[in-house]
């Protein structure tokens, strides 16, 4: 069914809610995090892979097509990925509710990122 021009009431009404999605930018880390394979210590360099701006912005695009409302961006930690403030940007434009999962530890790109909104 196509969701791309219904509102977020319209898609609980009539089935249910909209949809989640948790969406990993990266598996870049700048922690140390025991628990985790993406941790700092763990995983080299050379494998960290970042989602390209435009298959990131696309994806978006067809997140809400299929009625995805509310977007979990997550990583790796994902404010160490270049492009996302404009990530961000167009999930809020599509009126989705946008979430950051983040260790914290770059904090101020969280703070630019405030001041840029």
């Amino acid at each position: 069914m196509d969701h791309k021009n219904r509102g977020t009431l319209r898609l609980v009404l009539e089935e249910g809610g909209p949809g989640v999605c948790t969406f990993a930018i990266n598996n870049a880390c700048n922690a140390r995090c025991g628990f985790c394979n993406f941790a700092l210590d763990k995983l080299p360099r050379e494998d960290w892979v970042y989602v390209s701006r435009k298959g990131a912005l696309d994806a978006l695009d067809i997140l809400y097509a299929q009625g995805i409302r509310y977007l979990v961006i997550t990583g790796g930690e994902p404010t160490m990925h270049p492009d996302l403030g404009r990530i961000v940007k167009r999930g809020s434009e599509l009126d989705m509710k946008v979430m950051l999962v983040t260790n914290g530890g770059q904090s101020r790109t969280a703070r630019r990122m405030r001041q840029n909104s």
